[in-house]
């Protein structure tokens, strides 16, 4: 239904990165779709950049990383630090890419909100980024997710704020071209 081009992970990767660089104090969590490879990558490229150790949350987003890496997609990536390191750093020195963007009950993002996470505890300061779309017929889940996190104190940026999404579905100028 788009009429414009979708856009690409190349400008993502700018537009995280300069998220993740202001935010000086708190964790940083991004919580997308584990099946897409391509974000993980961008996401991971930007915590690098940024300074922050990578951290994966989430049984498929560490499945679909190890395959990743064992096809060669992600040769150039710094590898993330486990959930256990995480009490190793402070919270500004991370980066946590999360499952559940569309507020699955079993998902990481989910654990996170409720308490129920064993290394992952948000608060003030922390920044947490949707980086995907609301798939209709999620709505609910994920604005109580949303607020959730608001009543923790944590800052919340999602598509509407800020370019933090791209499509991995082609647009009607790249079905054009194709």
């Amino acid at each position: 239904f788009n009429d414009r081009f979708t856009g690409s992970e190349g400008d993502l990767l700018d537009s995280i990165k300069e998220l993740v660089e202001k935010r000086k104090d708190g964790m940083v969590v991004v919580t997308t779709f584990a099946s897409n490879i391509a974000r993980m990558h961008t996401l991971l490229k930007a915590a690098e950049l940024t300074g922050r150790k990578a951290v994966l949350s989430g049984w498929s987003l560490k499945r679909l990383y190890s395959i990743a890496k064992e096809t060669g997609y992600l040769d150039d990536i710094v590898e993330p630090i486990s959930e256990k390191e995480i009490k190793r750093y402070n919270k500004n020195e991370l980066m946590v890419i999360a499952t559940g963007c569309q507020g699955e009950s079993r998902a990481q993002m989910s654990k996170i909100i409720n308490h129920k996470h064993e290394y992952v505890k948000l608060g003030k300061k922390d920044l947490v980024i949707f980086s995907s779309k609301i798939i209709p017929g999620n709505e609910k889940k994920i604005f109580a997710m949303l607020n959730q996190l608001v009543r923790l104190g944590c800052d919340v940026i999602t598509e509407k704020d800020h370019h933090v999404h791209v499509s991995g579905h082609p647009s009607r100028e790249e079905v054009k071209t194709l």
